[in-house]
């Protein structure tokens, strides 16, 4: 895992000097948070990240009192004053409680770490959780479900978790989302019971562009043996197979997935060239 200093931030769009941030700050009901992956210096699909926290606020009746603008450009700041082209940055955004007064944003590189090519040839394995979280469509800081989540990937040496609802629907992972394949068709829990991730937004796009039928259906945990293949997406993973889940194990090499592979690529690329065409960037 790459673990980055914290010397510099960005602060209300102004790089400034910090030596520690609390790694459970932001873990309160007054904050929201997106992580943006970046490839060649390019903040990936950062329009859908910033409209996410829009949402996010808006949903907990919290005021988003920033200008997109300006935290797309202190991102570049950042970028910048640090010289990395690759890893993972956070956004938070910080409403006033009983320590802040005032509402305010930070952005800061965090440790990261991306599967391997043997992850993404082999697949990973990952094992289930009975737990969801509340309110999902907010992106928030879930401290009780991560320090959980990081047990049971650590003590049993898996990729991810999977979280089982109350009435056994498998929803989502504890930081990405799933999806399964059955007759070259996608199954994935419908938008309401997930955290909408944008890779998974972008998934089901091209999945229907290329003529991949998507079910937004609940899929039960007893039905799970039933599926032929099984993949999860996220910000770091972008796609990656699941080879096993538990007892049940999958095909890694499904002609669906390695087809939303090339398309999801090629979207990547094509995003970061009219990214840096549109900003001049070399």
């Amino acid at each position: 895992m790459i673990q980055y200093d914290k010397h510099w931030i960005c602060l209300n769009g102004e790089i400034s000097e910090c030596d520690y941030i609390d790694k459970n700050f932001a873990s309160t009901p007054s904050s929201i948070y997106e992580v943006v992956r970046i490839i060649d210096g390019i903040p990936l699909f950062i329009e859908a990240h910033l409209q996410r926290l829009m949402l996010s606020c808006k949903a907990r009746g919290l005021a988003f009192d920033f200008n997109k603008f300006n935290i797309e450009d202190g991102i570049f700041k950042l970028i910048h004053q640090y010289e990395k082209k690759e890893g993972n940055i956070e956004i938070i955004i910080q409403h006033p409680n009983n320590e802040y007064t005032e509402s305010f944003y930070i952005a800061h590189y965090i440790p990261h770490k991306y599967p391997s090519p043997a992850e993404y040839t082999h697949g990973v394995e990952a094992v289930y959780y009975y737990s969801e979280r509340v309110r999902p469509e907010i992106k928030s800081k879930n401290k009780s479900l991560r320090d959980a989540s990081n047990v049971i990937i650590k003590n049993q040496n898996v990729y991810e978790v999977i979280l089982v609802n109350k009435q056994r629907q498998i929803t989502e992972g504890s930081r990405s989302n799933i999806f399964f394949v059955k007759n070259n068709s996608l199954y994935t829990a419908p938008e309401s019971m997930v955290l909408n991730g944008i890779s998974r937004q972008i998934i089901i796009k091209l999945a229907r562009l290329n003529g991949i039928p998507v079910n937004e259906e609940s899929v039960l945990f007893d039905n799970i043996h039933k599926f032929d293949s099984a993949f999860l997406t996220g910000t770091s993973p972008k796609i990656l197979p699941i080879k096993r889940l538990e007892n049940c194990t999958f095909n890694v090499n499904s002609d669906v997935i390695q087809k939303l592979i090339e398309s999801f690529d090629d979207t990547i690329c094509i995003y970061i060239k009219e990214k840096k065409d549109f900003l001049i960037i070399p």
